[in-house]
């Protein structure tokens, strides 16, 4: 049994990760992976020299080791992304630099007030281009009433900008979250493994199967192996 195992290893495979954030939330993931396949392959294979009821309590606590994996990682998971979080948003927020300036915030504003709706919308785009991260936020962190930018473009904009002045650090912020999802499907997983293999009839099951494949597998070779002369 490594089905869940085997869902972790694709989970892996898809999960980008090229800044160092994202890299340490792989390294999470490879944990699981590896404590996971663990207890699957430990349910695989009982020692010969072990009763069923022996295994089946072996597999019972490596189970509740792997529990205890899953809580203290997700513990690290946290760490992680609070320190991604606040790392790459300040980048983001330092390079798009959307802070007024209150010498010339209000002029800002009104010149924007006077314009049509299609040249508001060509202004933007120009500060955006300029980079003008005073200006813009002049205008797109006045109210609505102000502005006349409904909430939704606002954010938009603000999206927008974010992506054009620091492409890099919002690259990373995004694979971050993709990363972070990524891993907390890795955990449910894992907990799926942890559940199955601590109910003693799965494990049974298992073990059943097994005395049929290595019954099958020796009634095969009987059949197939060097017949006596007679």
């Amino acid at each position: 049994m490594t089905k869940y195992s085997t869902a972790i290893g694709a989970i892996i495979g898809k999960t980008r990760a090229t800044s160092e954030h994202s890299k340490k939330m792989l390294a999470v993931q490879n944990r699981i992976l590896n404590a996971t396949a663990a207890l699957e392959n430990l349910a695989a294979t009982r020692d010969p020299a072990m009763t069923n009821q022996a295994h089946i309590l072996q597999i019972a606590k490596a189970a509740e080791r792997l529990q205890a994996t899953i809580a203290r990682e997700n513990e690290v998971l946290n760490t992680l992304r609070t320190a991604a979080v606040n790392d790459l948003s300040d980048k983001v927020d330092h390079k798009a630099n959307l802070k007024l300036d209150p010498q010339y915030a209000d002029a800002v504003l009104r010149r924007f007030q006077t314009l049509k709706s299609s040249d508001q919308a060509g202004l933007i785009g120009d500060l955006m281009r300029m980079k003008d991260g005073p200006s813009l936020a002049a205008i797109l962190n006045a109210p609505s009433a102000a502005s006349g930018i409904a909430p939704e473009m606002r954010s938009r904009y603000i999206e927008d900008y974010q992506k054009s002045a620091a492409p890099a650090e919002y690259a990373a912020l995004s694979e971050m979250f993709d990363a972070d999802s990524a891993t907390g499907a890795v955990f449910n997983a894992a907990k799926r493994s942890a559940t199955e293999l601590s109910d003693p009839r799965v494990v049974t099951d298992i073990l059943s199967q097994q005395e049929r494949s290595q019954a099958a597998s020796g009634a095969f070779d009987a059949a197939t192996g060097p017949q006596p002369l007679h």
